[in-house]
């Protein structure tokens, strides 16, 4: 199996890119709804040293496709950063300022050729859309086979299952030492492997990567996928603040600045889901694995305070489901942890992305399900649940790729579930059906605050405006910190309210009455547009009779921002008025003869 693999993935490669470039990554290391980093390996194929000068690549890219023809794209850009590492040159190229939830096809063009079409999709800024990911870790080659089958069956997985992101545990390749001439070529094996995970249509899903035990230091996760901190610890918020996962670093010290850090980012962070994923387990459920007693005693009780409510982990080869559990030295404990169906916090994972696999043997009271397989953790996530099914991956061979038409929600035909019997039926937020763990949000975040319609108000009188009440502090441009303000003056008025670490806004626009004689609507017919405006309005004036008249435009405070003095025609008369130097707010248009007035509301949104 090991002769014939290699083969069938470099036709896959030679198919896919003409230009000598290859293994191609889309990351996210920064902001997942306007950001994407396409990584790729650069060689050349016609000089005895792969790494030789062979041009800058040029990234092409656009929310359509315009095939090989690279003129025709809207935007392009070069690399941003290149780094040698263990035979590969990786390039990355860090696309920002992207628009949420959009598809953006690239291409990739060098000296040699251009690359075939691909495509991402940023992630949604609106935390009312769901999100599907899947996570898990440990795609190591398994020793004495050289097999690599189980990460390619779990790669091919991802391409047909098309999530939104894949989180990664760490632990990719066997002994990451490309001095020695038996491992020198495991990380390119790696990224030729994980080419399976690009679908039919060239989808390719980001990649959000922890490192594990089998990556020496801390360089091969940074200069393979270019994450956002050279100690590989960082957090991502994806979803417009649904779903926030907090990668962490099991291979240096869980003390310090990480963990000031940790402490830091989660009181801060405003998600409705925290999660946080790293390598090695906090209470393995191999006898063989430590016990990781700086995690229990530093990270678990800062997950519990800060509201983390799901933690992946990797390392052992096998296959966990806890119940919620808190940190306790109570009696009753089970290695310092406790069972706490409402306030608890969810242990998964452990590994098994094709590497050998090892047996449970140290499974505690407050283990709600455990087996030994290769497997991948499927999420999921919408606002008021986490839906977690586990996968069993040799199978993959058998699962229906999804398609462009196909919910990413709906399970494929073919896919092999794992349904296990609980040791104890889970409660409270935890619930499990037919191969569904269900975990419950009773702290859901998304906070929102309504200061109702723009309102009118008499000259010389005030209203209150009321943010309502349940949030912790309230901040008003006025400076006012009270729920409610009373005002009487005409303007634009803002209130931020926070709640468990959580700030929104609103903004409510006072104006005054002006009691006005109108114009005579016989005579006379006023109208505006349009209506939004951005950069210019037009008044249109039809009229019965010639006389003078006076346009003018004013703001929410009464201000003349601008005027003309006119004589009316019979018939229809147009007034342009130009709005380039106009803030984003409401206006009114006022049409004067003599004593009598008509008035027109208008908005100016750039």
């Amino acid at each position: 199996m090991k002769k014939i693999l290699p083969l069938i993935i470099c036709l896959f490669i030679v198919e896919f890119s003409f230009a000598d470039i290859r293994r191609f990554r889309c990351i996210w290391n920064d902001d997942p709804s306007t950001t994407m980093t396409i990584g790729f390996d650069q060689y050349d194929s016609n000089v005895i040293n792969p790494l030789d000068d062979e041009g800058t690549p040029i990234l092409y890219y656009d929310v359509v496709s315009h095939g090989q023809n690279p003129s025709d794209y809207a935007f392009n850009q070069e690399v941003d950063r290149t780094v040698d590492h263990k035979g590969m040159e990786n390039n990355f190229v860090r696309l920002k300022n992207l628009q949420p939830a959009t598809r953006y096809y690239f291409i990739i063009q060098d000296d040699q050729g251009v690359s075939s079409v691909m495509f991402f999709e940023t992630s949604s800024n609106d935390p009312s859309n769901r999100l599907s990911i899947i996570a898990g870790g440990d795609s190591r080659d398994i020793p004495i086979l050289d097999d690599d089958i189980g990460r390619q069956n779990a790669n091919s997985l991802v391409a047909k299952l098309r999530p939104d992101a894949v989180l990664f545990g760490g632990d990719m390749t066997l002994s990451d030492d490309a001095t020695h001439p038996i491992d020198i070529d495991e990380w390119p094996e790696w990224m030729d492997d994980w080419q399976l995970t690009i679908a039919a249509d060239g989808r390719m899903t980001p990649i959000i990567t922890a490192r594990g035990n089998h990556e020496l230091d801390n360089n091969s996760i940074y200069h393979f996928f270019d994450v956002p901190n050279s100690e590989v610890y960082y957090e991502l918020t994806l979803g417009g603040g649904l779903f926030s996962v907090f990668t962490l670093n099991t291979e240096i010290s869980r003390l310090g600045d990480q963990l000031t850090w940790l402490e830091n980012t989660a009181s801060t962070t405003c998600a409705t889901w925290k999660v946080a994923q790293y390598h090695r387990p906090t209470r393995p459920h191999e006898s063989d694995k430590d016990e990781q007693d700086d995690q229990a005693n530093y990270w678990s009780p800062l997950f519990e305070e800060h509201g983390v409510q799901l933690v992946l982990e990797s390392d052992a080869h096998l296959c966990k489901y806890t119940h919620p559990i808190v940190r306790s030295d109570d009696n009753g404990n089970a290695e310092g942890f406790i069972r706490d169906d409402q306030n608890g916090v969810l242990y998964i994972g452990e590994g098994g992305w094709g590497a050998e696999l090892r047996t449970v043997d140290d499974d505690k009271s407050w283990t709600l399900a455990h087996g030994t397989f290769n497997q991948v953790k499927w999420l999921f996530v919408d606002q008021n649940s986490i839906e977690i099914r586990t996968i069993l991956t040799d199978d993959a061979n058998l699962v229906v790729a999804k398609t462009d038409a196909d919910s990413k929600f709906t399970i494929p035909d073919g896919i092999n579930l794992w349904n296990p019997t609980p040791a104890d039926n889970p409660s409270g937020i935890l619930s499990y059906n037919n191969s569904v763990l269900t975990l419950s949000n009773p702290n859901n975040t998304n906070i929102t605050v309504d200061l109702g319609a723009d309102i009118e108000i008499e000259s010389g009188s005030s209203t209150t405006l009321d943010a309502g009440t349940g949030f912790d502090a309230y901040s008003w441009s006025n400076g006012t910190s009270s729920q409610t303000i009373t005002v009487s003056t005409p303007g634009d008025y803002t209130v931020s309210v926070t709640l468990n670490g959580c700030t929104t806004t609103d903004v409510v626009t006072v104006s005054e009455i002006v009691n006005i004689t109108p114009l005579d609507p016989n005579k006379f017919q006023f109208l505006i547009s349009p209506n939004p405006a951005k950069n210019e309005i037009v008044a249109q004036i039809i009229s019965t009779e010639i006389t003078e008249m006076n346009l003018s435009i004013i703001d929410v405070e009464g201000k003349i921002i601008q005027q003309k003095n006119i004589v009316i025609q019979e018939g229809e008369n147009n007034y342009n008025f130009n709005l380039n130097s106009f803030s984003n707010g409401i206006y009114f248009m006022v049409l004067e003869e003599n004593a009598s007035k008509s008035v027109q509301k208008f908005m100016v949104y750039k």
